[in-house]
């Protein structure tokens, strides 16, 4: 794929409400590649949500045999999702079962590592990262899976905010294991703030205030 995708954000910003049947040649394989495609475009510029809106109209048709776009777009679908809501949510209901009778089991190395991430359990999230490490550089995905895995920690620092009303760097540190400490935890908090994740005032004495408004 060429690196020069600006351009085409200008076509793929237009919502598509009818398609062509000109002498009724219309191929479903050109659907499905506009979305899956666009899926990636939107996900390279860190537009998530509209990533994952190509990505499930990719996934949302089914047919007899199995399509290796609706594979692949799966896969990134599984990624996408985990890092625009934490979870991995219901597949489009019209194709569910062809889904999960023939998709999902050609996508085990996404299944797995979105059950570590569901589970809060950054030991085995690393784990299934190293273990289908070979599997997410074949598929070009391996960038997407360390967002995923990098997005754990902001989830754990999100959840935090919703237990405790104060907190130091040191034990937020320690609550969401972060092998650099202090300095690390403070670093994620101000990249949180400035993406408008959560609300903080920060004291001289290390500690946070997490506010309710994040506006």
């Amino acid at each position: 794929m060429s690196k020069c995708l600006k351009p085409a954000l200008a076509f793929l910003d237009v919502d598509i409400s009818d398609i062509s049947r000109e002498a009724d040649t219309f191929d479903v394989k050109y659907y499905l590649l506009y979305y899956y495609y666009g899926g990636i475009i939107y996900a390279t510029f860190r537009n998530f949500e509209r990533s994952l809106f190509f990505l499930t109209s990719a996934i949302s048709v089914t047919g007899i045999a199995i399509s290796e776009i609706v594979v692949e777009a799966y896969k990134k679908y599984i990624l996408v999702s985990l890092l625009v809501h934490g979870k991995v949510g219901l597949p489009p209901k019209q194709n569910a079962n062809y889904l999960s009778r023939c998709i999902r089991p050609l996508s085990v190395a996404y299944t797995e590592l979105a059950s570590a991430y569901s589970e809060d359990n950054a030991e085995d999230l690393e784990k299934t990262f190293m273990k289908y490490h070979h599997v997410y550089e074949r598929d070009t995905n391996v960038g997407l899976v360390k967002q995923v895995m990098a997005s754990m920690v902001k989830v754990k620092i999100q959840k935090l905010t919703k237990t405790f009303m104060t907190l130091s760097f040191g034990d937020m540190a320690t609550r969401v294991n972060l092998a650099a400490g202090e300095a690390e935890a403070e670093s994620i908090i101000l990249q949180m703030v400035m993406c408008f994740l959560i609300c903080v005032l920060v004291y001289k004495l290390r500690f946070c205030f997490f506010l309710s408004d994040r506006r």
